[in-house]
């Protein structure tokens, strides 16, 4: 039968019926346990083989070399501008070009190229929002904010010269507002800076500075130098709190200081240390381990140039050689003299009959910078002031007999001083200034003096220009205090005129103004911009009748002033130096006759260094232990 014939046939698993199977399974104890004990082993045996034969990664330290943009250095020649954000993406420093502008850049980690942000000047002093989007610096007397997105940068504070600053994730801004001082807040939206911690008022010179908040956006660490000319022994770094203002020494140092990791970083006699320490307990442990060496470190600041990100990763810059010399060159650009193997601090100027120069110079030995002379007939340098406070931006009177100079005292106070150029005598005191102020000309019959002062009026101003009647001592008037930056004024040998630089059109360019002695704040006369393409030193000729200037790219370029009474009319600019192929990096004074001028240029001793990049950087240091 059909019935019969299917029992016969021969059954295939196929034919059995799923659920017959787990039926037979779950209903039948035996088969049942068997089943559970074959996966249990199977199991076992799979995690057994993937624990012993799994491939570990090993995290390692990575280290590679940023260098500049081509035509640009990084600039760090007053302490550190390099910085890194906190989620470790960008990099942010300031550079100079070609053309010695000097501006804030960023750079993605993960790329090749960097991009200029804005122009700023060789203190910036940069640091980023905690979202890592914006960038605080510190430019002409603010304190400024630019976003990468937006561009645009915008004004959070006043403030006389930023030394470091901080932003929590609260918004509040930490920083040092001036070379002398304490601690001070303010928001990241803006207002006027509140004080949180004083400086020791019993030494004026003391400075707190290089304030940096610890993760939980309260605390923060701070530095404080002890002198105004550098390291001391005094100098450490200390951790205090916005909630309590309660400080705590950490570590015996001069130097800036940044948290990352479990470490302190902080740098000693040119070496990057890091030291372990419990923010949660306000306490250092262990030795400090090296990072690495020979550190790029201004020890006027106490700053040494690296920073750190929250998660890993490093960056520095290694100390080169001093790679400039300061020469005399002639009008083709050849070098008629070599003069410095060092580098001024911030000013040289030729005396009226350029047979010697003035300069101010940081000598590391003394620790101190202080005006000096060379005569270049001679080939004799001789030393000229020994105050203990910086001497700086010295000039000549027109018989050569005396030379004024400002003395960057404490409390922001610059006390400008002449002294007998052969060093006999005390110095004279002629004016005291509350804010940066340096003299930049002196009349041809000595009795009136040119300054340039930052925010002279109290507000907002930029660099202003002041005038000294020497017959009303201490007491200087404002001649132009507009709401740009005006400086390098210079008197016409007739004291008819006087010619300046102005930001006023957007850039730099020079312009000349009438002179009345009798009555200089009275506004009669016009105003004559004689510069084309822009302008960032300005010179009158012993003839009266041409005006030097020095253009962005390091050209020299004359005009002719032809005067009609109270008015003038400039002549068309004309070539009088263009440097070729010579690489000069600064151009300093042009002598009065047109001839000659004061330019440092490469020694070829050392290129620029690069930035150091190193990712998992707390390795090295584990690996030491």
């Amino acid at each position: 039968t059909r019935r019969g014939q299917n029992t016969a046939a021969k059954t295939s698993l196929g034919d059995i019926p799923v659920r017959n199977v787990f039926r037979n399974i779950f209903y039948n104890p035996k088969i049942f346990w068997s089943a559970a004990a074959l996966l249990f082993v199977a199991v076992i045996l799979l995690l057994v083989f993937s624990v012993f034969n799994k491939t570990e990664t090993e995290v390692q330290e990575i280290k590679a070399s940023i260098i500049p943009p081509h035509g640009t250095n990084y600039n760090n020649a007053r302490g550190s501008n390099l910085t890194i954000s906190p989620d470790g993406k960008y990099i942010s420093y300031v550079g100079t070009d070609s053309t010695g502008q000097s501006k804030l850049w960023v750079r993605p980690a993960n790329s090749l190229s960097a991009r200029a942000l804005t122009s700023v000047g060789t203190d910036a002093y940069p640091f980023w929002s905690p979202d890592s989007k914006s960038i605080a610096y510190f430019d002409k007397g603010k304190l400024m904010k630019i976003s990468l997105d937006a561009g645009t940068s915008l004004p959070i504070c006043d403030l006389i010269t930023g030394r470091g600053g901080s932003w929590s994730k609260d918004g509040t801004i930490i920083l040092s507002p001036d070379a002398h001082g304490g601690i001070f807040k303010v928001p990241s939206s803006g207002g006027k800076p509140e004080e949180i911690i004083k400086s020791d008022t019993s030494n004026q010179n003391q400075s707190l500075r290089w304030a940096y908040f610890l993760p939980d956006g309260d605390h923060f660490l701070y530095s404080i130098e002890n002198s105004a000319t550098g390291s001391s022994a005094p100098d450490a770094i200390y951790v205090s709190s916005l909630s309590n203002n309660k400080s705590i020494k950490l570590v015996s140092a001069s130097s800036n200081c940044q948290y990352a990791n479990g470490y302190l970083l902080f740098v000693r006699q040119g070496i990057l240390l890091a030291q372990k320490f419990d923010p949660d307990k306000l306490k250092i442990e262990g030795e400090a381990m090296p990072l690495a060496e020979n550190i790029q470190y201004y020890d006027i600041r106490i700053s040494g140039t690296f920073a750190v990100s929250q998660n890993g990763k490093l960056v520095y810059q290694n100390e080169g050689q001093n790679n400039v010399s300061t020469v005399i060159m002639d009008k083709n650009g050849k070098v008629v003299k070599k003069l410095l193997a060092q580098k001024p601090i911030f000013f040289i100027n030729f005396s009226p009959d350029a047979d010697k120069i003035a300069y101010d110079y940081y000598d590391q030995n003394e620790k101190n910078v202080d005006v000096w002379t060379y005569d270049i007939t001679r080939n004799v340098t001789t030393r000229l002031t020994f105050s203990k406070d910086p001497d700086v931006v010295p000039i000549f009177t027109k018989n050569e007999k005396s030379i004024i100079y400002t003395k960057q005292s404490t409390g922001g106070v610059n006390d400008s001083y002449m002294k007998n150029t052969d060093g006999s005598g005390e110095a004279k005191l002629l004016a005291k200034f509350n804010s940066p102020t340096a003299a930049m000309d002196i009349s041809p019959d000595g009795n009136y003096i040119l300054y340039q002062s930052l925010n002279s009026t109290g507000n907002s101003t930029g660099w202003d220009i002041l005038l000294l009647n020497r017959k009303n001592e201490g007491k200087p008037v404002g001649l132009l205090t507009k709401k740009y930056n005006e400086t390098f004024s210079h008197f016409s040998p007739d004291m008819k005129w006087i010619a300046y630089l102005s930001d006023e059109s957007g850039k730099s360019q020079a312009y000349i103004i009438p002179y009345n002695p009798g009555n200089p704040n009275s506004g009669a006369g016009g105003k004559w911009q004689i510069s084309v393409d822009g302008a960032q030193y300005i010179k009158w000729m012993n003839n009266g009748k041409s005006v030097y200037y020095v253009t962005t790219d390091n050209k020299i370029l004359g005009v002719d002033i032809n005067e009609k009474g109270m008015t003038i009319s400039p002549g068309k600019p004309y070539s009088v130096f263009d440097p070729g192929i010579t690489n000069i990096t600064r151009i300093y004074d042009i002598n009065n006759k047109g001839t000659e001028i004061i330019a440092t240029v490469p020694n070829g001793q050392k290129t620029n260094s690069v930035i150091t990049l190193v990712a998992n950087w707390q390795k090295g240091i584990e690996g030491r232990k």
